[in-house]
């Protein structure tokens, strides 16, 4: 698994909280799994089997 880091200044509007406190109780997992498996989807769908890396370089 990747390190943790803290990242800070993501600013999210009531609703999308809202959402996802909903989706971490449902799912019995804290809020902060609920954007990191949201971010692990999108990318997947987005950009695929793409390694970051080679976005970030260019």
């Amino acid at each position: 698994m990747a390190q943790s880091k803290f990242v800070r200044g993501i600013y999210i509007d009531s609703e999308v909280e809202k959402r996802a406190k909903a989706l971490a109780k449902a799912k019995g997992t804290s809020i902060n799994q609920v954007f990191r498996e949201a971010v692990l989807k999108l990318y997947r769908l987005e950009l695929g089997n793409t390694r970051p890396e080679e976005i970030l370089e260019g």
